[in-house]
C-alpha cells in the first residue's frame, strides 16, 4: 500500500521589542510505500529541520532590513518584477518545461 508523508514544523521567535518572526516548513512525499514511512519521516524531519535553519536566517535577515529602513521605506524598496521573475524561473525549473507555464 502507497501512503503519503506528510511533516510540518512551526514555531514563533520573539526577536525583542515587540517583534518576532515565525518561520514554517512543509514537506511531503507521495506514493510512499507503507513499509517506508518511518524511515521517509524521518529523512523528511532532517531535511525540514535544516529547511526551517535557512528560513530562521531570511526572516531574521528581513527583519532587519525592515527595522533599519523602517516598513514604509522596506516595501517601496522590494523589486517586484525581479522578485515575479525569480519566482517564475523557479517554477520552470521545477516543472521541467518552459512553455506550459501560464504567465
Amino acid at each position: 500500500m502507497k501512503i503519503d508523508v506528510g511533516i510540518n514544523k512551526k514555531f514563533t521567535l520573539n526577536t525583542g521589542n515587540f517583534s518576532s518572526i515565525s518561520p514554517s516548513i512543509s514537506l511531503t512525499a507521495h506514493d510512499v510505500d507503507s513499509q517506508d514511512v518511518d524511515r521517509v519521516y524521518s529523512l523528511l524531519g532532517d531535511v525540514a529541520d535544516v529547511l526551517l535553519h535557512e528560513q530562521i536566517k531570511d526572516d531574521a535577515t528581513t527583519m532587519a532590513s525592515i527595522k533599519k529602513l523602517g516598513f514604509g521605506k522596506y516595501f517601496k524598496s522590494l523589486d517586484r518584477d525581479r522578485m515575479t521573475e525569480a519566482m517564475q524561473d523557479a517554477i520552470n525549473e521545477l516543472s521541467g518545461n518552459k512553455d506550459d507555464i501560464p504567465f
